[in-house]
Parts: structure tokens; C-alpha cells; sequence
């Protein structure tokens, strides 16, 4: 008979933690909500930034035809052009930028094609729905994971993983909500612990 108040403290203990625990992951998923509104904002102009890879097809007999990536700085790197700044400019707006800087340069009416191609962040884990998440600049954890539905009841905010290729090699990175990913990134939510 004497065991019966310890039970009832125990499972007022559990609980406890069970609520607490629901509660934290319920602020996780309302972070989340409107971190995935602040990346939809961001996405309406659909900007050039670091990182992505401009596909860039030119006709008129130049050597430009070619796959870029945008540096850290903005700029691409183009023959007879050096650098040109993409970041910021939309597709269109790189295309017609271009378009100035050949025909000044002497090239008569270059046709210019520019695709814009970011590889989709991947989250994994403990979200409502893992799979590939549409990459933009500026994109954060927390944003990917509210593009991801958010964290199941399970998983934990405070554990979350970016595998990333880094000098040619795979590495997994203890991450924050706020760090920004990178085209290519997996996103892993790890189960809180109990």
C-alpha cells in the first residue's frame, strides 16, 4: 500500500514531461510555419543567389555555352566577360544583363538561354513529410523542416543533422534552426530523447 503515492508521483512525473514535450515540439512546428512563410515570400521574385548553377546556352559562335556556379560573392565567372553578377537578378534579368554585355562587346544579337537549377534540400527524420524540399537562398533548417510539415510528435527540434559534401566528402554537422543549407543538403530530425 505504501507504493501507491510513489506511482501516482511517478506517472504525475511522466506527465509532466509528456506535455512539456508536446508543447516544445508544438513551438517547433509554430517556428517552422512561419519560417516557411518567410522563404514562399522570398521565392516570389525566385532570385539568383549563391550557390545555385546557371545553365547558360549562347548562340552566335561564343564560348559561353556552359554550366556556372554562382560564387559566394555573386558573380559568375565568364570568359571575355570576368565576373558578372547574378545574385539577386532573376532568370530574365541575367538573361537581358547578358544579352547588353555581348552585343557591347561585339557579339550581334546573341540569342541567350539562362535555366536557373538548384538541387532540392532533402529532410529526413522526424518530420510529417520527408522528401525533397524545393531549395532557394536563404533558406534555413527551420524553414525546411516547415516546408517539411514539421516535426512529428517524436522528433526534437534540438536535433536536427545537415549531411553535407564538404572538400569532395560527406559530413554530418550538428545544426541550429537558424543555419542557412545549401543546394544539396539533407536535413535529418532526430527523435527527442526520453
Amino acid at each position: 500500500m505504501r507504493c501507491q503515492p510513489l506511482r501516482r508521483a511517478l506517472l504525475a512525473g511522466c506527465l509532466a514531461l509528456g506535455v512539456a514535450g508536446h508543447a516544445a515540439s508544438t513551438a517547433v512546428q509554430a517556428q517552422a510555419a512561419d519560417g516557411a512563410k518567410a522563404v514562399a515570400a522570398g521565392r516570389a521574385r525566385n532570385e539568383i543567389g549563391a550557390g545555385d548553377v546557371i545553365d547558360l546556352k549562347v548562340s552566335g559562335g561564343t564560348d559561353l555555352t556552359h554550366k556556372y556556379t554562382v560564387g559566394p560573392d555573386g558573380g559568375i565567372q565568364l570568359p571575355r566577360l570576368g565576373t558578372v553578377k547574378a545574385a539577386g537578378l532573376t532568370g530574365q534579368e541575367l538573361e537581358a544583363r547578358l544579352r547588353t554585355a555581348l552585343s557591347d562587346g561585339g557579339v550581334t544579337a546573341p540569342d541567350i538561354s539562362v535555366t536557373v537549377v538548384r538541387p532540392p534540400v532533402i529532410v529526413t527524420g522526424e518530420v510529417v513529410t520527408p522528401g525533397p524540399v524545393a531549395y532557394a537562398p536563404d533558406l534555413t533548417v527551420l524553414q525546411a523542416i516547415a516546408l517539411a510539415g514539421g516535426t512529428t510528435q517524436a522528433g526534437s527540434g534540438k536535433r536536427v543533422r545537415i549531411v553535407r559534401v564538404v572538400d569532395g566528402e560527406k559530413a554530418e554537422l550538428k545544426a541550429k534552426l537558424t543555419d542557412l543549407l545549401k543546394p544539396g543538403d539533407i536535413v535529418r530530425v532526430m527523435s527527442r530523447m526520453f
